[in-house]
């Protein structure tokens, strides 16, 4: 999230019935509710397409799910792929959180991934402690407190819009419901910063 924390600063209505935070930075994807209520609680994961935008010096970019533990915090956890001043702007893959306890920084792996490759990012809940990784790569930890999830997200975001997205693919959105993960059955889009295709509850696309 935009100097990875997300911020509520207002809220917009949805239906008559919903509330979706306002987010400080430049998001676009896919919210599970968009508010805080009570998804199937052990773990989110997403098959994301690995992009390098071009970007001047100073800007950031990351795509990733999360499991947000508090929307009033805020507080979450995530995992994804980016590129900073900090990686020297070469894609690397990091994990994060954000909890009672304090905010992890973006923690950056030594590997990242291959342009144009695809990727299966996951946050899966055991108890209090939540693991984070990608797929047949790395895998860590975290406990967490909170640490049940109210929502899930899975966004793009960067520091500016003109930074293009194109090529941006998540699919597979899933949640994980005791042993089993299925696909997202529901989902609210968030195009206030990039437009995108919606592709059903589970795909969307640039």
């Amino acid at each position: 999230m935009y100097k990875r924390k997300l911020l509520v600063i207002g809220l917009l209505l949805v239906l008559g019935i919903s509330s979706i935070p306002i987010v400080l930075g430049k998001h676009g994807g896919y919210y599970y509710y968009g508010s805080t209520y009570s998804p199937p609680d052990d773990g989110v994961s997403a098959v994301i397409k690995t992009i390098n935008p071009s970007m001047s010096a100073g800007n950031q970019f990351y795509q990733w799910p999360s499991a947000v533990t508090s929307y009033t915090g805020p507080y979450w956890v995530q995992v994804g792929y980016g590129k900073s001043a900090t990686t020297s702007y070469a894609l690397k893959f990091y994990r994060e959180k954000w909890d009672i306890n304090g905010h992890s920084g973006v923690q950056w792996k030594t590997v990242g991934p291959t342009s144009g490759n695809t990727y299966h990012y996951y946050c899966e809940r055991s108890g209090s402690t939540w693991y984070v990784g990608v797929t047949n790569i790395f895998q860590n930890s975290y406990s967490l407190s909170p640490y049940v999830p109210v929502d899930y997200q899975a966004m793009t975001e960067s520091t500016d819009t003109a930074l293009s997205i194109a090529g941006s693919d998540f699919n597979e959105l899933s949640y994980k419901n005791g042993n089993d993960w299925n696909f997202w059955d529901r989902h609210l889009a968030l195009k206030t910063d990039y437009t995108f295709t919606e592709d059903g509850h589970y795909h969307w696309y640039k």
